[in-house]
C-alpha cells in the first residue's frame, strides 16, 4: 500500500504534472522553472535548441492542416514538443511524421551553409534521434506504417 502510494506519487511528479491552458495545449509544470535556466550561462543555446524543436513540431502541425487532419493536444515540456493527431489515411499519416525531420534536416542544410556549426549539430541530431525506429518517434511511426502496410494489416 506504502509502496504504490510513493509510486503514484512520482508518477504524478513526473509524467502527469501538466497545466492545460486551453482545450488543446498543456504546459508541463516543470516547464515553469525554465526562467531560472535562462539566467544561467548556456541559455542562448537551450532557447536556440528548444526553437528548433519548436519548428520540427510546428512541421507537424502545418502537414496537419494540409492533410485536413485535426489536432487533439499538444504538449510542451523542457523536453521538448508533443502534438498529439486524430485519425488519419495513411498516406497522410506518412507525411506528416515526416514533415517534422524533413524540416530538420532542412534547417540542418541551411546552417551547414551559414556555418552555424552548433545549431547544424543540434539539428543533426533532433533528425537522427527522430528518426530512430522506436515509438513515440516519427521514426517509429514511420517504420510502424511501412511494416503494417507490407504486413497488409494497415487499413
Amino acid at each position: 500500500m506504502f509502496l504504490k502510494k510513493i509510486k503514484n506519487f512520482f508518477r504524478r511528479a513526473f509524467l502527469g504534472m501538466y497545466i492545460k491552458i486551453n482545450g488543446k495545449i498543456y504546459i508541463h509544470t516543470v516547464f515553469l522553472l525554465l526562467p531560472l535556466v535562462f539566467f544561467s550561462e548556456g541559455c542562448i543555446k537551450y532557447a536556440a535548441v528548444f526553437f528548433c524543436a519548436f519548428l520540427h513540431e510546428l512541421a507537424h502541425f502545418c502537414a496537419a492542416l494540409l492533410c485536413g487532419v485535426r489536432s487533439e493536444r499538444i504538449f510542451i515540456a523542457p523536453y521538448g514538443f508533443e502534438l498529439r493527431i486524430k485519425e488519419a489515411p495513411a498516406g497522410a499519416e506518412i507525411f506528416i511524421y515526416a514533415a517534422g525531420p524533413l524540416l530538420s534536416l532542412i534547417l540542418c542544410v541551411l546552417f551547414y551553409i551559414s556555418g552555424s556549426a552548433f545549431l547544424f549539430r543540434a539539428n543533426a541530431v533532433l533528425f537522427a534521434f527522430n528518426m530512430l525506429p522506436a515509438l513515440p518517434l516519427d521514426g517509429g511511426r514511420l517504420a510502424r506504417i511501412v511494416l503494417w502496410k507490407n504486413a497488409g494489416v494497415y487499413r
